[in-house]
């Protein structure tokens, strides 16, 4: 098998991804139950406002294979969200292009 063709690995659903981060990182103090953002380090009301947070692939991406193991999953808060996952499909899409270089995928175009 090539390395540029490789067979699509089933994910875990978002529910199933949010749940083992939840099972993982939830803390409890004399607030209530909580969790940090990875980034940030905010607090994350997780019980009560479901919609604020998202679990984040960390630090192997799925889009490089990264594997839906409670280690590499980890919350994110909405704020945090927007750039880092604009960030990480730059890395991806980056390295995707040094692959395709590297493995003469893409032709080098000549001087026109």
């Amino acid at each position: 098998m090539s390395p540029l063709t490789r067979p699509k690995r089933k994910s875990n659903s978002s529910d199933v991804c949010r749940r083992m981060c939840m099972d993982t990182h939830l803390q409890q103090d004399k607030l209530g139950w909580f969790m940090v953002c990875h980034c940030c380090g905010g607090r994350i009301d997780a019980v009560r406002k479901p919609k604020t947070w998202q679990a984040d692939h960390h630090p192997i991406p799925v889009a490089n294979d990264g594997p839906d193991t409670p280690e590499n999953i980890k919350p994110l808060c909405i704020v945090c969200a927007t750039t880092k996952n604009a960030d990480d499909w730059r890395n991806i899409a980056h390295g995707r292009r040094m692959a395709d270089k590297h493995f003469g995928v893409k032709e080098k175009k000549g001087w026109r």
